[in-house]
């Protein structure tokens, strides 16, 4: 979890620890290497990772996730993963403020 809230507190920025703690995780067995992505495990890894963040963050760990792939998202690749954008930013909805964000 410090490695994702450390990701959208750094705006993106991958700092040397950050590969070092992504190495050890692999090394365990919780996280998997897939080429320059990394992806849990199993599905039960990411469930225990996603309930030790506390329920009142979560909206907000949605809300910015969405908005860092759809920055992140070159224009050609939206198609592949819109459906993803669209659920963490639905599940953030509360957050979005502005009317050009809503639509």
């Amino acid at each position: 979890l410090r490695l994702l809230r450390g990701d959208l507190m750094n705006n993106g920025e991958d700092t040397k620890d950050d590969f070092c703690d992504l190495d050890i995780a692999v090394d365990e067995g919780i996280i998997k290497n897939c080429g320059s992505k990394y992806a849990f495990a199993h599905d039960q890894i990411q469930h225990a990772a996603y309930f030790l963040i506390p329920q009142c963050e979560q909206t907000l760990w949605h809300f910015q996730i969405g908005m860092q792939m759809l920055r992140a998202c070159k224009n050609e690749e939206l198609n592949k993963i819109l459906f993803v954008v669209v659920d963490q930013l639905n599940r953030g909805k509360i957050l979005i403020k502005e009317a050009k964000q809503k639509n």
